[in-house]
């Protein structure tokens, strides 16, 4: 990175500059220590807890040599196997309470912004629990869209991983802030994703509101617009388990559509293969069993999706 820096022209080296040649439409960032300046807050918690329950000083350095290797207790175990989990007890609950002074790198924010301009989806990666990241995007520094959009992208895992409960509540925490931030897309999103996750609760009619908001909420955005083709695809899967197949065929055929004119593969294989379901279903007394042609095509969660979707079909 010294090269680097050394090689910039003068006038460059303390601006941000962009990345708009590149091509990749999706940016990862580690929290600490390049989000955020926490490395004082970890220093002074394994500072509080060898002081507080081993009744030592030891040297930063010392301290600071097992960030980021594995676990805390893992890490504790460094200064005494027997009293690791007190350890790791006492940093916690000193380290919490601090997030409140919590600050972003200088330019940091100002570069989140840009590649937000430049249209770019922007990511957060951190080893951390959930709960302590949530204590850093609480923090009152850091703006409404990089805190809904971790809170969005919190939810997206969360429903991919079956917590569908737990995706709930992320979405629900997002949307205030996505919407202050004007922030379109991720909006039509979270509510998309958040109808879907109803959805695979078996929770036809909830789904049906939040899907029948992200419809409208998308209706004049852009038909490749993602926000539209999620809100789209999951009000097809709804009006299927509902048994109305006409509105399920016409929603997933203004995807098929747009998939197709746009060269969006993924959008044209999850449709056809929805449009297929939906045929057989058409012709079948009771609807299709066993294993589906969204299944065979690989649909996300297609298993489960089925199960629920045919029960809806029953009731």
């Amino acid at each position: 990175m010294t090269g680097l820096s050394l090689s910039l022209p003068f006038g460059l080296r303390n601006r941000v500059v962009s990345i708009r040649g590149m091509r990749f439409p999706v940016v990862l960032f580690d929290l600490d220590g390049t989000i955020v300046d926490s490395g004082w807050m970890i220093l002074a918690s394994y500072r509080h807890a060898t002081e507080t329950v081993l009744g030592r000083t030891y040297p930063d350095d010392v301290l600071m040599a097992k960030v980021g290797s594995g676990h805390l207790e893992d890490q504790m175990r460094a200064f005494d196997e027997a009293k690791a989990d007190e350890l790791a007890h006492a940093y916690r609950e000193f380290y919490a309470p601090l997030h409140s002074e919590l600050e972003a790198f200088p330019g940091m924010l100002d570069l989140l912004e840009k590649l937000d301009a430049e249209g770019r989806t922007v990511g957060i990666v951190s080893a951390k629990r959930h709960d302590i990241v949530q204590l850093a995007l609480d923090a009152p520094e850091l703006n409404p869209i990089l805190r809904g959009r971790a809170l969005l992208s919190s939810g997206l895992t969360a429903l991919a991983q079956g917590e569908y409960d737990r995706s709930g509540r992320e979405f629900d925490a997002a949307l205030p802030l996505l919407r202050a931030a004007d922030d379109s897309i991720s909006v039509g999103t979270a509510l998309a994703k958040w109808g879907a996750a109803r959805l695979l609760q078996g929770n036809l009619r909830g789904a049906n509101e939040l899907l029948g908001e992200a419809i409208a909420f998308t209706h004049d955005a852009p038909a490749h617009n993602i926000a539209r083709i999620f809100a789209r695809f999951w009000a097809g899967w709804a009006a299927y388990a509902e048994g109305d197949l006409t509105k399920a065929r016409e929603l997933v055929a203004s995807n098929l559509g747009a998939a197709r004119e746009y060269g969006l593969p993924t959008t044209i294989g999850h449709s056809l293969a929805i449009l297929a379901h939906i045929e057989v279903a058409a012709n079948t007394d009771g609807g299709p069993f066993g294993l589906s042609p969204a299944t065979l095509l690989g649909m996300p969660n297609a298993f489960e999706l089925h199960h629920v979707l045919e029960n809806g079909m029953k009731k």
